[in-house]
């Protein structure tokens, strides 16, 4: 199986949703979050970097 970057994407939003739905402290929750946002900006460049790379071989 193929790590894709839009895999990340749907991890963030995942771990986002099952965050609202705990009950933790809100700064356990500020900090899933956070990390869940730092998912989706890893993907934003890899994404980018992937779609360069097809083009290039097409």
């Amino acid at each position: 199986m193929v790590l894709r970057p839009y895999y990340l994407a749907i991890l963030a939003a995942v771990i986002s949703t099952v965050t609202a739905n705990l009950s933790i402290s809100s700064n356990s929750k500020t900090i899933i979050t956070l990390f869940a946002a730092f998912l989706i900006v890893i993907s934003i460049p890899w994404s980018y970097m992937e779609h360069k790379k097809s083009k290039r071989d097409s």
